[in-house]
């Protein structure tokens, strides 16, 4: 056993020390504690300006996707910027785009223009909603339409070719299938596409549980027959496009609530945000990128936290229609004619 001391002065001292000691290690522990959960991030979009018919507001690209090396951008309405039945898609090399994003050539791009025939499928040229989502598997190309038809809406996948220098797309109107809405909403369809292990998948825009308690995913084989419905989780919001799955089947999507959709979504809580969308009064847009992935016969959310994106000024929203992965850690994304035709670029850390 140690020796007491009988200084009362150094006895005092000691418990001086041992307390500031105490307090500092409780301070570093709340320092610690504190750094481990960081506050919620906000990714900002760099814009890549655009030239040509693409860049204006009424192009309203809905969505996007690679070709090789290209990315294609879809018009909403290719055949307003066509001739009958001969519309234009646009692409961009990647290329172009790595030099734009690594600060080597700032310019303006200019998309160049493909032809895309659809012979037999003229009552979706002009009227309805248009062409929402395209995906490609080798030479194979697969799109989504939205269609209001009889006072209903309903909902298209088609498949068609593309030639190896990506100049034209024919599409074929016998590969035509039809998709049931899962709700009884207005302008909103199975926008979404991506391919996986040969099968194709489209998803439904609506699926927060007030208004589509049990959503589900509809597979198809390569030809568009289909294979079955995939369950998929209640995600409030609307969903209006993903990136293409990767070998594990991991896939992003965009998840989007524009505040004036409120009396048509009825979103719920979401435990992500930092607001109740189920009060109006607090409703405000949002904008985020979310992972999932395909299991057997279920697509599951995986556990990475979204990647919310910083508002506009005055908390104003993009209507963002098209996702594609740009490298390891990078999204393009674009936006139709609200509030304008953005082309845009995510960088976040894993």
């Amino acid at each position: 056993m140690g020796k007491m001391h009988n200084n009362p002065a150094i006895f005092i001292f000691s418990l001086l020390f041992g307390f500031i000691l105490f307090s500092c290690k409780s301070s570093e522990y709340q320092t610690l504690k504190n750094f481990q959960e960081p506050e919620s991030v906000e990714y900002d979009i760099t814009e890549i300006p655009l030239l040509g018919p693409a860049s204006e507001k009424n192009s309203e690209l809905s969505g996007l996707a690679w070709f090789d090396d290209n990315l294609i951008l879809l018009p909403q309405y290719p055949f307003n910027i066509g001739e009958d039945t001969l519309g234009v898609i646009f692409k961009i090399s990647k290329a172009r785009l790595s030099d734009f994003i690594s600060h080597k050539d700032e310019s303006e791009i200019e998309p160049e223009k493909i032809t895309i025939i659809a012979e037999g499928l003229q009552r979706f040229n002009k009227s309805g909603q248009g062409y929402e989502s395209i995906a490609f598997n080798g030479n194979d190309v697969y799109l989504t339409i939205e269609a209001s038809e009889n006072s209903k809406m309903n909902g298209y996948v088609v498949k068609g070719k593309i030639n190896n220098a990506a100049t034209h797309i024919i599409l074929d109107k016998k590969s035509l299938k039809r998709i049931e809405p899962q709700a009884d909403i207005y302008n909103l369809s199975d926008e979404t596409i991506f391919i996986y292990n040969n099968n194709i998948y489209t998803l439904y825009e609506a699926n927060g549980k007030n208004v589509n308690r049990y959503p589900y995913s509809h597979k198809f084989d390569s030809e568009l027959n289909l294979l079955g419905k995939i369950n998929f989780p209640n995600i409030e919001y609307r969903i209006t496009d993903a990136s293409a799955p990767d070998n594990q089947g991991k896939f992003w999507v965009i998840n989007y609530l524009y505040s004036g959709d409120w009396n048509d979504l009825i979103p719920a809580d979401d435990e992500e945000e930092d607001f109740n969308p189920g009060k109006m009064e607090n409703l405000r847009s949002t904008e985020r990128l979310l992972e999932f992935q395909i299991k057997d016969s279920i697509i599951v959310r995986t556990e990475k936290k979204q990647l919310k994106i910083k508002l506009l000024n005055n908390n104003i929203g993009r209507n963002w229609e098209g996702l594609v992965k740009f490298g390891n850690y990078g999204f393009l994304m674009v936006s139709d004619y609200y509030p304008k035709t953005i082309l845009g670029y995510l960088k976040y850390s894993n």
